[in-house]
């Protein structure tokens, strides 16, 4: 059964596709970037910054692109705003991260450090306040996002930050970037196009429990938040991301035969430390689900209670498993009885227009 969620994310290796196209194209926008990249010999300090799943990207890539050397932090435009100008680098660049170009958050910090400091946006509306605002643009140009849940500026962001820091790096190569590009879409038409088993089972399984926990390893953190949020947006669950370790130190206490637990970025080879996790809480009478690279990990969950993503690169890794989670989530709110990616409630906060949000007569 069809929902504008769905259609949202089976829209996504298009807009990908376009959008590697873009970025690779003629008319480039790294032309405008280079300059602010370059102010120094020393690479620059990269701040990423967003709001709910741009700025999860954004946290996402930071781990990613920092294990390839580059200096960079990512945080809340919110915790942004309340920290003292002397605390940014003098040769920081900020990447502010904003699917509308006007949440609140990033375009009043993009409005408090302009001149001082270069800011870069990515965003899906190029016409917007804080395109406006920037000292260069990256646009997006993903089309309307018409769900509530904006999985296509998630995925698609990532693979701008990825783009901007082959750029910084000096590692982009135009050929071997839109190849990765082109294989990732075709293995995610190859997941959509597919039966989707996983997120059948997991989808029913969250709609039937009241307590939702996405607990990721690794660079995971990423997609593991934006479950969690799309949890929120989708089912109005009260669903928290954690990391592993995190998990361990207290939130255990939580969890209990009403709690679905999903792990994400599970490695290939077992460790005894997640292991452990999963086994406590079962024993504490929770369902276990994983998203992983190896077989292995079905011994512990379940035979049907695993979803393997084949080796691939980190990038493609993150867009794979976003991909299951949104399956997943949308198959929990249609069994819910719910329009999956329609808002019940008032749920962003923009600039110009104060609140907005897709309404049921939308």
């Amino acid at each position: 059964m069809a929902s504008i969620l769905l259609d949202e994310i089976r829209a996504q290796p298009g807009a990908l596709e376009a959008l590697a196209d873009g970025l690779a194209g003629s008319d480039s926008p790294w032309a405008a970037l280079e300059p602010l990249f370059q102010r120094s010999q020393a690479r620059p300090h990269i701040i990423l910054t967003g709001m709910g799943a741009s700025y999860f990207a954004s946290l996402g890539l930071q781990q990613l692109l920092a294990r390839m050397g580059l200096r960079l932090a990512a945080l809340e435009a919110s915790t942004l705003l309340d920290y003292p100008d002397t605390w940014f680098e003098p040769k920081a660049v900020v990447v502010g991260v904003s699917q509308s170009g006007e949440t609140q958050e990033v375009v009043s910090l993009t409005r408090r450090l302009k001149g001082r400091y270069p800011v870069v946006a990515i965003t899906n509306t190029e016409a917007s306040t804080l395109a406006k605002l920037a000292d260069a643009v990256v646009p997006l140009n993903l089309g309307i996002e018409k769900s509530v849940s904006a999985v296509k500026t998630f995925t698609g962001t990532l693979l701008a930050l990825w783009w901007l820091g082959e750029h910084v790096l000096g590692r982009y190569n135009r050929t071997t970037w839109l190849q990765e590009v082109q294989a990732l879409c075709r293995d995610l038409r190859t997941l959509l196009q597919g039966p989707t088993p996983f997120a059948d089972v997991l989808g029913a399984e969250l709609a039937g429990h009241s307590t939702h926990l996405f607990v990721s390893t690794g660079v995971s953190l990423a997609t593991a938040a934006q479950g969690a949020l799309m949890d929120k947006e989708i089912m109005g669950h009260p669903a928290e991301a954690l990391s592993a370790g995190y998990l361990k130190h207290g939130p255990m206490e939580a969890v209990g035969p009403e709690s679905v637990l999903v792990f994400t970025g599970l490695p290939e080879v077992l460790d005894e430390d997640t292991i452990q996790l999963v086994w406590d809480a079962q024993r504490f009478g929770a369902a276990t689900y994983g998203i992983g690279r190896g077989e292995g990990w079905r011994s512990i969950l379940g035979p049907e209670r695993l979803s393997v993503v084949p080796s691939c690169t980190e990038l493609s890794w993150l867009v794979k498993e976003a991909l299951i989670l949104q399956l997943s989530i949308n198959q929990a709110g249609m069994a819910l009885g719910l329009e999956p990616g329609v808002s019940r409630k008032v749920s962003k906060v923009y600039t110009g227009s104060g609140r907005h949000g897709v309404t049921p007569t939308q």
